[in-house]
């Protein structure tokens, strides 16, 4: 099939990464959503450190991958 009609092969392959891509951003919302209050509050409390931690050091935060 590639060989008859490969662009079609890539778009199918692209158009289905970017559908496991969708299904994992809405089971990551789903667990973000449904945390505790412990560890929301933990969070509250960690960010800024981490904020003054890069200001300290006067590099940019780094976007993580998940």
């Amino acid at each position: 099939m590639s060989r008859f009609c490969p662009n079609a092969v890539r778009l199918l392959c692209s158009f289905l990464y970017s559908i496991i891509d969708l299904i994992g951003d809405v089971l990551r919302f789903f667990r973000l959503m449904v945390r505790s209050h412990a560890a929301l509050g933990a969070e509250i409390l960690f960010l800024p450190k981490q904020l003054a931690f890069y200001e300290e050091r006067q590099t940019k935060p780094r976007r993580l991958l998940s």
